[in-house]
């Protein structure tokens, strides 16, 4: 064997045992699933998310808590009247945490990328597990300062 091409061999060879073993793992890897078209979806089907509240029942309780009857702040708020509402399809819950949803989208974008992302995060939970009490008007709305972010939120639910 030649010196000088002993390492081009070896190298050559790794490379060839890496794509069958990539093409090995691509063909044993499971099928998509495709998105489910009924909401809620994001955080779990209303299923799943009524099972973990069954299963979780003292933590369950403590998110109703703060949905009902605490004074919290609009991110522990929203995200605790979202869950509950798509657990309990509690309507009055629904059209609250949705209300929340729309000062943040029809009002002014709030300064910093991370502000932002945390506004957009709330509202799309809210848009997803609150989906049955967004009126056909609310979930076109298009206000100027947010139809990038409003378009992301339309394009998941489409999908």
């Amino acid at each position: 064997m030649n010196i000088p091409y002993f390492p081009f061999v070896i190298c050559a060879g790794i490379l060839v045992l890496c794509w069958i073993h990539f093409n090995l793992l691509c063909a044993a890897a499971p099928a998509k699933h495709p998105v489910p078209k009924e909401h809620p979806r994001l955080l779990g089907s209303r299923h799943r998310l009524q099972r973990l509240a069954s299963e979780r029942t003292e933590a369950y309780q403590r998110m109703v808590e703060v949905a009902r009857e605490l004074e919290a702040d609009d991110h522990a708020k929203m995200l605790s009247m979202a869950l509950v509402c798509a657990i309990e399809q509690d309507e009055q819950l629904g059209k609250s945490a949705v209300q929340m949803a729309m000062k943040y989208i029809t009002g002014p974008i709030r300064q910093g990328h991370v502000t932002f992302g945390h506004d957009l995060a709330r509202c799309a939970i809210v848009y997803d597990l609150c989906y049955e009490y967004w009126t056909p008007g609310q979930r076109a709305n298009e206000a100027p300062h947010f139809t990038c972010s409003w378009l992301m939120l339309k394009i998941s639910a489409k999908c």
